[in-house]
């Protein structure tokens, strides 16, 4: 399968009831308690084309998440384990993954990033501070 030129990261719950050190609470789910998924989407066809277990402080990710933030790190990763990055692909992202870091170092990979972004994200440039009057 080769996805289309857009792609799209989100998050998804897998509904449980069973004992598991993996089982999330997210209030504002259908599924309130579950198994989250991080998943990489073709915008197109839906098509799921990666997906990890996200494992909470268990991950073996401690220290990037730490440095790059949890958002940076599930999308890059997602599309390494793709082999996506420098093809050109454009990703749709929400506020939870957007950043400017993120931003820059797809740039830098020849991939382009699409997303909202918070008015108080750490690194927002002054010049946008004030036009969203932060």
């Amino acid at each position: 399968f080769v996805p289309g030129q857009n792609l799209s990261v989100d998050e998804s719950m897998i509904s449980t009831k069973s004992n598991s050190q993996l089982k999330q609470y997210l209030p504002k789910k259908h599924h309130r308690w579950g198994i989250k998924l991080w998943m990489l989407c073709d915008s197109v066809t839906h098509y799921c084309i990666n997906f990890f277990v996200y494992r909470g402080g268990r991950g073996s990710d401690k220290d990037e998440i730490k440095a790059n933030g949890l958002g940076h790190t599930v999308v890059v990763k997602l599309m390494q384990m793709g082999n996506l990055l420098n093809k050109g692909y454009h990703m749709f992202v929400d506020n939870f993954f957007t950043s400017i870091k993120l931003a820059k170092y797809f740039y830098a990979q020849c991939t382009f990033l699409t997303g909202t972004i918070r008015k108080k994200r750490k690194g927002i440039p002054d010049s946008l501070k004030r036009k969203f009057n932060v």
